[in-house]
Parts: C-alpha cells; sequence; structure tokens
C-alpha cells in the first residue's frame, strides 16, 4: 500500500492533447503528400486553382509533416516522459494547455497562409514574419514548462532524455531566431503588402549582412542537412543559386 501511495498522481491530459494532434497533422500532412504526388501524375487534380497548385501544397505537406506531426510528437513526449522521469506531476498546467492550444492555433494559420501563398521563400521557414512572432512565443512557453518541471522534480539524477530535450530547446532557439530575422517591408518603405518581408541574412539585403552570416547558415545546413527532431533540425538552406561574399567592389558571386 505504501508503495503505491507513492507513486504521484500524473496529469497527461496535456500528453493526450499532442498526441491526438499528432495524429490529425500527421494525417493531413500525409494526405496532402499523396493529392500533391497524384498531381505528378494527373495534374488536372489540381483543378486550375491556385489554392490546390503543386507549389502551395508541398510546402504544406512538409510543414504538416515535419511540425504538425513530428513537433507535436514531441511535445507528447516530453509532457508523458517528463513526469515519469522527472518524479512529479505536471506543474504549470495552465501554461501545459496554452501551449497546445497556440501549437494548434499556429499550425492552422500556417496552413492557411502556405495555401495563400504568403511565404517568406525559405524553404522549411516559409511562414511570414508576424507567425515567426507566435512560434517564439510557443517555443518559450515551452521552455518555461521544461525549467519549471526541472526545478520541481524530485528525481534528482538528470536522465539523458532530459538533456536532449533541453537541447533542442536551445538549438532550435538559437537557430530559429538568426535564420528567422527579417524586416517587414511595409511598416520600412511602405511597398507591398504588411505581411511581407526581407531577410536581414538574404542576398537582396546590405553586404554587410549578407556574407559571412548566409554563408555560414548555407554550410550549417549541408552539415546538418539530415536531421531532424530533436536535435538540430529548424536548418534550411538558402533560398538562391548564388553565395554572396563581401569584397572592396561589392557583391560578388561564388
Amino acid at each position: 500500500m505504501s508503495q503505491t501511495a507513492s507513486i504521484p498522481d500524473y496529469d497527461y491530459s496535456v500528453a493526450k492533447a499532442f498526441t491526438i494532434s499528432t495524429l490529425v497533422w500527421g494525417a493531413i500532412g500525409m494526405s496532402v503528400g499523396l493529392t500533391i504526388a497524384l498531381e505528378l501524375v494527373f495534374p488536372q487534380l489540381n483543378a486550375d486553382l491556385p489554392w490546390l497548385s503543386f507549389n502551395r501544397l508541398r510546402p504544406l505537406h512538409t510543414n504538416a509533416v515535419i511540425f504538425g506531426f513530428t513537433l507535436a510528437g514531441v511535445f507528447a513526449t516530453w509532457y508523458y516522459v517528463s513526469q515519469r522521469v522527472l518524479k512529479v506531476r505536471m506543474v504549470l498546467p495552465a501554461v501545459g494547455k496554452f501551449h497546445v492550444i497556440l501549437f494548434n492555433l499556429i499550425i492552422i494559420l500556417a496552413a492557411y497562409t502556405l495555401l495563400a501563398g504568403h511565404t517568406s521563400s525559405k524553404e522549411y521557414h516559409e511562414l511570414p514574419w508576424w507567425l515567426d512572432i507566435l512560434v517564439v512565443i510557443m517555443w518559450l512557453t515551452w521552455g518555461v514548462h521544461i525549467f519549471a518541471m526541472l526545478g520541481a522534480r524530485k528525481e534528482k539524477t538528470l536522465y539523458v532524455s532530459i538533456w536532449y530535450y533541453v537541447a533542442c530547446f536551445i538549438a532550435v532557439s538559437m537557430l530559429y531566431l538568426i535564420n528567422g530575422l527579417a524586416i517587414p517591408t511595409w511598416f520600412v518603405t511602405q511597398t507591398g503588402n504588411w505581411w511581407h518581408s526581407v531577410s536581414m541574412f538574404a542576398e537582396q539585403t546590405t553586404h554587410r549582412f549578407s556574407g559571412g552570416l548566409d554563408t555560414m547558415r548555407w554550410l550549417l545546413y549541408l552539415q546538418y542537412r539530415s536531421s531532424r527532431f530533436p536535435t538540430i533540425s529548424f536548418l534550411n538552406k538558402p533560398t538562391s543559386r548564388f553565395i554572396l561574399i563581401d569584397s572592396p567592389s561589392g557583391h560578388s558571386g561564388v
């Protein structure tokens, strides 16, 4: 009886919600993948509608599978594994619930923007700048819960699984922020639509930014191009065919 009484009353509500999200977004993402595969054979399936064209459905497929399906799975495992490994009931349940709601809202908004053709044009980082802000809030919410659980833990030993979650949070935070830095063009020059932006590290910007940093991002992509969650997975390649470096005369292509 004493052994049974010592087992914490774990709260799996958020873990279950993320598990359901994983199944839903996985089914949607893979169904879209099947659709665009069929469009390669039967192009008439797009019905000449821009929302059903390959170039809009393809990023929806990749984002739904990589972020909607896989990332929801990572969050689901965290809200389950952390309680079992740290031997403590989920702390800050309101933060966890806010996390799952905001996550699914972001995926829904991302699906709309991708189908509408509103993207940053960077592969695997297509979301517009205003959605990037929501992603950062969502990611920091997870970070708050991670360190709150660590602070409340009853198990002194930090197992390697916990270190992987912490490393995932820190590494992806740096990569996403650096890769997502952009200047909303409408607020600066009053040109284009309000959701348009220019990457601070893209070729079109000042050569002070576009040289070493964009080259570094490209080299990091080559180094980690096969990685996925929970390792470094937000790296993406530059969208152009050239890498620009600084030179006395200005830009030069390599």
